[in-house]
């Protein structure tokens, strides 16, 4: 539902991520409210794994947008497709990449304490798929993309508790997904969710 640009702050002097509604889509009540809630969730997730949300608000033409910090390097859709070109190379495998198998399991591990991180504020993202990891060039990893996100209202704890130590997640009310709606990509999406019922939906 949203473009990214690169953006310049003129007063800090940095250049961020600003994301908008397309232009070429209708902005409904709907799509506003989505669109509002994944900036507002986005920006009380405060984890190295998730690009934090600086700022909410309106174009002088009406689009909506938020900003955000912008990451450098690739996807990890883009980081795999490289790494299959090399598997040629066998015992040299990723070093024409920069990646060896060890490094690409560490920004994996780091990739899954952000999910679980959202998931113990009551959150869940609903469309976690390599194109929505980013790989930067100085270590970062980061989970992008909560527009499909989930507010539970239910912190989850690594052993499936209530996690009483992080507060909830909080949001403007959004409309519900009409049951038999998907929401996702088919191939990334776990059973329940292509299912339909989002009562269903858990960490």
């Amino acid at each position: 539902m949203g473009e990214v640009w690169a953006v310049r702050d003129h007063h800090l002097q940095s250049v961020m991520a600003m994301k908008v509604v397309r232009t070429d889509r209708e902005v409904t009540d709907d799509l506003r409210s989505r669109f509002v809630a994944e900036a507002q969730a986005t920006a009380q997730l405060q984890h190295p794994g998730i690009v934090p949300v600086h700022e909410l608000g309106m174009l002088e033409n009406g689009q909506i947008f938020f900003t955000m910090e912008l990451v450098q390097g690739r996807t990890l859709t883009r980081l795999l497709d490289e790494l299959h070109a090399d598997s040629r190379r066998l015992g040299r495998w990723g070093t024409a990449v920069g990646f060896s198998f060890r490094r690409l399991l560490t920004a994996m591990h780091q990739a899954t304490q952000a999910v679980a991180y959202a998931h113990a504020r009551g959150v869940l993202h609903r469309d976690l798929k390599p194109d929505n990891i980013m790989l930067g060039d100085f270590g970062e990893v980061r989970v992008l993309d909560w527009g499909l996100a989930r507010l539970t209202g239910r912190r989850v704890s690594d052993t499936g508790d209530d996690d009483a130590s992080l507060p909830p997640i909080t949001a403007p009310p959004r409309p519900r997904t009409f049951v038999g709606t998907v929401s996702g990509t088919p191939s990334h999406m776990a059973p329940e969710q292509a299912w339909g019922p989002t009562d269903e939906i858990g960490a």
